[in-house]
């Protein structure tokens, strides 16, 4: 039974590193540059566009575009992609889909571009989302 459980742990963890993004476009010393997600870090920059996946938990900063919106239906089940903004989320206890300013880490830039901040990453974003 415990080989059983240790497989079935293996499967899963194999499964959440496919969720985390392969790089992501950072702003260091005032260039924009690939690095791998988990080298991102509180307090990096970092550009989105259509197609990424998100390496780390970002507070908006810019829409480069007409409008931004994300997939994040693995957090809220939501059926379609949420629109995004850059105005302050005013409820201190608002939920997931109530944070448009937001975007979450393993969630896919279903159309737009934009720069964010990072404040999370890893188990730390977890804490954010519980």
């Amino acid at each position: 039974m415990g080989i059983y459980q240790d497989y079935d742990a293996e499967k899963a963890i194999e499964a959440l590193k496919e969720l985390q993004s392969v790089d992501a476009l950072v702003l260091r010393d005032g260039t924009w540059v690939n690095v791998p997600s988990r080298d991102v870090v509180p307090g990096d920059i970092v550009q989105v566009q259509q197609g990424d996946k998100i390496p780390a938990d970002l507070r908006l900063i810019e829409i480069k575009t007409a409008s931004l919106r994300i997939e994040q239906s693995t957090l809220t089940g939501e059926s379609q992609a949420v629109l995004k903004t850059t105005d302050p989320t005013p409820n201190t206890k608002a939920t997931i889909s109530e944070k448009h300013n937001i975007i979450f880490s393993s969630t896919l830039v279903s159309s737009g571009n934009a720069i964010g901040v990072v404040f999370a990453t890893g188990k730390i974003s977890l804490y954010f989302l519980g």
